[in-house]
């Protein structure tokens, strides 16, 4: 779809980044795992700002079972990402995406092959908000939908007036947990880029061991967040990766 040169530009620290979100790097950037073929994806984050919330589903099959996330998946042949994030978000949540901002993309690798379904070495998410929609948030075969307090918005209380729960910070993919609270806060001229390494763990590896990592587990393997880079970009920058 793209070229992949912004991945070398925020590894290696350039200049058109606005500020670092979160980051572990490893030792040197030239050991980040290699980006070849990759797998796109879309997701998007349900946002009503007027009512300080947003909406996340809770997966009920597949890859990221058990984890609450926003909604999205692959595009269907010669269909655009945006079509793909606007089909994905009615299958998954039954709402009909009338306005979605384009926020950026990030890249997970793993060592062992990709985290996700498919023979390709990486998966490429592309992160879309959506603010103006049509719909009730409705259970689906993939997802639960529920309202959730954006991070920055006061104390708020859903239709029977309880109180809007936080983000669960602990049931969300592992890499989200370092950028998702920073990526709902930002203006409409900033976006966000970054890039991420999983480890495969053995089949031995004990998760009592792995307690105060990030960690994931699929198709009964462990995975290990490795090392990871998200970057906050301006608006210029935003579209321009996205179109290099």
């Amino acid at each position: 779809m793209h070229s992949l040169n912004w991945i070398n530009r925020i590894s290696s620290g350039q200049a058109d980044v606005a500020d670092v979100i979160s980051e572990r790097l490893p030792v040197s950037h030239d050991t980040w795992l290699p980006v070849s073929q990759v797998k796109h994806y879309s997701l998007v984050y349900v946002v009503d700002r007027s009512e300080g919330k947003t909406l996340l589903g809770y997966k009920k099959r597949g890859m990221g079972i058990n984890l609450w996330n926003g909604f999205g998946g692959k595009p269907y042949v010669d269909e655009s990402m945006e079509a793909c994030a606007k089909r994905e978000l009615e299958e998954e949540a039954g709402l009909m995406g009338i306005s979605l901002t384009y926020k950026g993309q990030f890249v997970i690798t793993d060592s062992n092959g990709p985290l996700r379904e498919g023979s390709d070495t990486s998966a490429l998410i592309w992160i879309y908000v959506c603010d103006k929609w049509k719909g009730d948030p409705i259970e689906t075969e993939e997802m639960i939908p529920k309202w959730f307090r954006l991070p920055s918005a006061p104390t708020r209380k859903n239709a029977f007036g309880d109180k809007l729960e936080d983000i669960p910070v602990d049931a969300i993919w592992p890499e989200q947990r370092f950028f998702l609270s920073k990526l709902l806060d930002m203006t409409a001229q900033e976006g966000m880029y970054g890039r991420v390494d999983y480890d495969t763990l053995s089949a031995q590896t004990s998760l009592d061991s792995l307690m105060g990592e990030a960690q994931l587990v699929t198709r009964d393997q462990k995975h290990r967040l490795k090392s990871w880079r998200f970057v906050r970009v301006k608006q210029e920058v935003l579209v321009g990766y996205r179109d290099s």
